[in-house]
């Protein structure tokens, strides 16, 4: 069905899928895209009342009025079943999956880093400790001598 989209869409250059290797910003961009997606579509065809039936003003403007709510209810329907469909696919695609587990691995060794570098510097601070008391120490036992 994607041709019949890329056919309806407002927006030129619709992107394609991608491959395996596709950076995170190109996914990014696809998936964007399809959340965004604009359509000229505007569903008259759909039309239960026909205007040219109406016999006055009002009953002219009165079935524009129920066409009008159809038609965007129609539309909303369309533009939420593209969204579940690209919901579904977000949920399924190994890129976003690959990312997601890259991203945690990061998290994981960027907190490691800080708890080791908090350990060293603790560490640090203890051998200060004891180097000073260890000085004090002698110089107490050069004065009591």
């Amino acid at each position: 069905k994607q041709w019949y989209q890329r056919r309806v869409a407002i927006t030129a250059g619709v992107p394609r899928l991608g491959s395996d290797t596709d950076t995170i910003d190109t996914v990014n961009d696809f998936y964007n895209f399809w959340y965004n997606f604009k359509s000229w579509r505007e569903y008259s065809y759909l039309d239960e009342e026909e205007r040219k039936n109406a016999e006055c003003k009002e009953e002219r403007r009165y079935i524009d009025k129920i066409n009008k709510t159809e038609r965007q209810k129609k539309k909303k329907e369309e533009v939420a079943r593209l969204h579940q469909l690209i919901n579904n696919c977000y949920a399924c695609d190994p890129r976003i999956k690959r990312f997601d587990e890259e991203r945690k691995k990061r998290k994981l060794e960027l907190k490691q880093a800080k708890q080791e570098a908090y350990r060293k510097e603790q560490e640090a601070l203890k051998l200060q400790k004891e180097e000073e008391e260890r000085i004090k120490r002698e110089a107490e036992e050069q004065r009591a001598k």
